[in-house]
């Protein structure tokens, strides 16, 4: 559901609130802001040689070794963040996750600490890692309380503070929110999700978890469609889109699940590509359909006859024979299907149910191809040599020459099997 996220991909804010991430600071600042004095020599020498560190890959571990050294030290707290932002700064997330485990031992409330270990153990839990699943939900939760406690950071605008401050939360719902989700508790997760996300609408990871938390709930929350919707267009923004095509067929058919139909979900993604804040009402505005006669019309009203998917045309004409309305629609969508091929042959995704050398049954809409049921049969326009096994998936061209009711099923002629891709 989730891959691994390296350190070089945590939020920018995580950076720059680390102390000396950005710029180092020297003790006579900790002194003016924070009244931090280091008395003894030494340990002053020690400390600055270590902060003074030019390398990051160096400076990490000399600041972790200098806490270590003074464990009563005044800036122990302050080289163990100071570790924390080098490491990250290297890309180095054992040691980012060793010196954040050092400095909760220390401070077990410490916000830097827990946004920092919530986050990587988040990813390690989605690699499968189910002690840090449970201590990223630990880790969440303790930040989600601690949080409101937190003290703006010395020389930080209240503007600042308060972005930073919900950039973390962010961290800590978006993480609670996951570790609900893979324990199934759809409800819990939604509540997490919510909040990241109406912070944080760009999150593609947070926006398509919502998705599943609002959709897999039962009864659903139909806004789960508009976040279906903005995690397929977050996708294709980011050109992800094998994720984006997977994402979409998620929503549709869960769309078409729950209302019927699924020709008003395409008006519903392309509002989505252009905003990112929830429609009011949205939700109310989607009924649960049914599978009746009324709805058969209602969708022809509604979808233009030629944008509708093979399975709403499919819906439409299995009620033809339910009322002279419904052989009105069906007659319509048939004209609009058969208007399609005037140009060109129909071609298809399909999966074999039977196969002969003259002609084929198959499933092409994706729940008859789940429940490997054929409702499509294929005159092939030559014999075939050698026929496709049963299960393959298969592109097929031909000609729609009429369809069956109860079972229904489509007839097309002059068929025709697309080579097999070859992979490189």
């Amino acid at each position: 559901m989730m891959q691994a996220w390296p350190i070089a991909a945590v939020a920018v804010a995580l950076l720059t609130w680390i102390p000396g991430a950005a710029a180092q600071r020297h003790p006579a600042e900790l002194a003016q802001g924070e009244q931090k004095v280091i008395k003894d020599p030494t340990e002053y020498n020690a400390y600055m040689s270590a902060l003074n560190t030019t390398d990051p890959a160096k400076r990490g571990p000399a600041l972790e070794a200098f806490a270590k050294l003074y464990p009563e030290s005044v800036v122990r707290t302050d080289a163990l963040e100071q570790a924390m932002a080098a490491y990250q700064q290297t890309n180095n997330q054992a040691g980012l996750d060793k010196s954040a485990a050092a400095l909760q031992q220390i401070d077990a409330d410490n916000i830097r600490a827990l946004a920092i270990l919530t986050y990587v153990r988040r990813g390690q839990g989605a690699a499968g890692d189910a002690k840090a699943l449970e201590e990223a939900r630990v880790d969440a939760e303790r930040g989600l309380a601690a949080l409101p406690k937190w003290p703006k950071p010395a020389g930080m605008s209240d503007a600042d503070f308060e972005k930073l401050r919900t950039q973390i939360a962010n961290i800590f719902n978006g993480a609670a929110g996951f570790v609900a989700l893979q324990a199934k508790d759809y409800d819990k997760a939604r509540g997490y999700y919510r909040k990241s996300v109406d912070a944080a609408p760009e999150n593609l990871q947070d926006v398509y978890q919502l998705t599943l938390a609002e959709l897999e709930m039962k009864p659903l929350d139909a806004t789960g469609f508009w976040h279906a919707a903005r995690a397929t267009h977050l996708a294709r923004a980011q050109n992800n889109n094998v994720a984006a095509d997977r994402i979409a067929a998620y929503g549709r058919a869960k769309y078409r699940k729950f209302h019927g139909v699924e020709c008003s979900y395409g008006p519903i993604e392309a509002k989505a590509e252009k905003q990112a804040a929830l429609p009011p009402n949205f939700a109310k505005g989607i009924t649960a359909g049914a599978e009746s006669a009324a709805l058969a019309v209602q969708t022809v009203k509604e979808c233009e006859p030629a944008s509708l998917s093979l399975a709403d045309v499919e819906f439409v004409l299995g009620f033809r024979e339910s009322a002279p309305a419904n052989k009105a629609a069906a007659d319509k969508v048939w004209l609009a299907l058969l208007a399609k091929q005037k140009t060109a042959k129909l071609k298809l995704a399909a999966r074999v149910v039977s196969a002969a050398p003259a002609s084929l049954e198959v499933a092409v809409t994706d729940d008859n191809q789940q429940s490997n049921t054929a409702d499509l049969r294929l005159a092939m326009a030559k014999p075939l040599a050698h026929p496709p096994e049963v299960g393959a998936t298969v592109e097929i061209t031909g000609v729609l020459a009429d369809y069956k009711l109860k079972p229904f099923l489509f007839v097309m002629k002059d068929g025709e099997i697309a080579p097999p891709k070859l992979t490189q």
